[in-house]
């Protein structure tokens, strides 16, 4: 199915935080009544928009029949998993764990006042500190939890956390760095990006939430480890204007990219989410790091005329998105893809010499 470009109007509405203009509403009644019911639900399938979809129609009192019974649905699925998150985290006090947070989308989510029924993805992601990581193990264990291991080579990419009063087929994912790739090296930070000591709880439960600072600066990540475009593109964007909702002091993350080597990765990721849903960001976050890498990215990854990302960037496209996201220009950004640190190939491969031959084999296919 062939997406049309005027559908990006019906995107971002579903996810903009400020009230829709008349005009708005009508262009997008307009587009469904030409389009049909099927033909809608269908590009939010391939986009990964259901829920949002379903709670813009909701709100435009668009066949409420058919989108209000699953915009319920994913809300009902929601309070389930944070009542099992919040059962979670109650044993992982209990036993002196600290240093774990829910970040990414579900974080971000749960740091706002918006709709739970916007969520809809399989798993949910944490952040926890590599240094607890058997500890969290043999707690998680005794208490009826299962663990499975994502690993590239003898990379440990993220841990699968699942127990059978969960939602059929949902999990927790534990990442232990800023973001996980399994086929490059993560994007690492080089000191404490999620601000410990100033750490929240969701409502009154025991449900850990990152500083302000400490969510943003994942969220952000989060979008660039997705190529500022790939699915569920969009969506990422989302949990900018969550994070952002309740304030916070973006010197403080201007200070992690810069430390981390990220500056492009995340002004280009603020400077979408300002372009995309008018989430406001101060200026001077879009003009930190390497400007002609900025210039060049940006034009790959998004379209001014109608203000939209480019929908499923094709194989050349994805390479140079990596390559134009490094602060320290294309040639250095070439070799970080294609020859990576011996470190990371041997613990990817198992081996140094025949592990960069299977690397640059698995980047041209």
């Amino acid at each position: 199915m062939k997406l049309k470009k005027e559908y990006w109007e019906m995107y971002r509405a579903a996810y903009q935080h400020t009230e829709l203009s008349e005009n708005q509403k009508n262009r997008i009644i307009d587009i469904y009544m030409r389009d049909g019911k099927d033909v809608i639900y269908e590009a939010a399938k391939i986009k990964k928009l259901v829920p949002a979809i379903s709670c813009l129609m909701c709100e435009l009192e668009v066949d409420l029949d058919f989108w209000k019974p699953i915009a319920d649905d994913y809300r009902k699925r929601n309070l389930r998993i944070i009542s099992c998150l919040d059962e979670m985290y109650s044993v992982l006090n209990r036993n002196g764990v600290k240093h774990i947070a829910v970040v990414e989308n579900f974080g971000a989510l749960l740091s706002s006042t918006q709709d739970l029924a916007m969520f809809g993805s399989g798993d949910l992601d944490e952040y926890a500190l590599p240094e607890e990581r058997d500890k969290i193990y043999s707690i998680l264990k005794k208490n009826g939890y299962s663990i499975d291991e994502v690993k590239a080579g003898e990379i440990i990419v993220s841990s699968s956390i699942r127990r059978d009063d969960f939602p059929e087929g949902f999990y927790f994912s534990i990442n232990w760095d800023v973001t996980n790739r399994l086929n490059l090296p993560s994007f690492s930070a080089n000191g404490d990006f999620i601000g410990w000591d100033k750490c929240r709880y969701y409502k009154d439960t025991e449900i850990r939430l990152p500083s302000p600072e400490g969510l943003m600066y994942v969220c952000l990540m989060h979008i660039a480890v997705h190529g500022f475009c790939k699915a569920p593109d969009i969506r990422l964007y989302y949990d900018i204007a969550n994070a952002a909702e309740q304030g916070l002091d973006w010197n403080v993350l201007v200070n992690w990219a810069e430390r981390d080597g990220n500056s492009v990765k995340i002004s280009m990721a603020a400077y979408l989410s300002h372009k995309l849903l008018g989430v406001e960001i101060p200026k001077f976050v879009f003009e930190i790091g390497n400007q002609k890498q900025f210039q060049r990215l940006l034009q790959v990854v998004y379209e001014p005329i109608d203000n939209r990302l480019h929908d499923f960037p094709p194989a050349k496209d994805r390479f140079f998105i990596d390559v134009y996201s490094n602060d320290d220009g294309v040639v250095n950004g070439i070799k970080e893809i294609v020859l990576p640190n011996n470190r990371w190939i041997k613990a990817r491969y198992g081996s140094v010499f025949l592990g960069h031959i299977k690397h640059c084999i698995r980047l041209i296919r």
